[in-house]
């Protein structure tokens, strides 16, 4: 488990590095034809955590039923305000 990168990690050469590696899977899955899907599961603090769902091609129905599952569990999830 990761937590989201820290905003603005991506403005030295270090922490873009470090951001590039956190999305790697994020990046390839659709380049390999990769179903995904990602799903809010709370917060840490005020950070939006999710979790990505993979599966294999041709197999969307998988990810769809994955989230369906989590969802039930962790209830609607409602947008943050950005103000607070």
């Amino acid at each position: 488990m990761h937590l989201p990168p820290p905003h603005g990690l991506d403005l030295t050469n270090e922490g873009f590095q470090k951001l590039l590696e956190s999305l790697r899977v994020s990046l390839i899955a659709p380049a390999l034809g990769l179903p995904s899907l990602a799903v809010p599961v709370g917060t840490d603090g005020q950070l939006r955590m999710g979790v990505q769902i993979l599966a294999g091609r041709f197999h969307e129905d998988l990810c769809l039923e994955a989230g369906e599952v989590i969802e039930a569990v962790e209830g609607a999830v409602t947008p943050i305000d950005p103000l607070n």
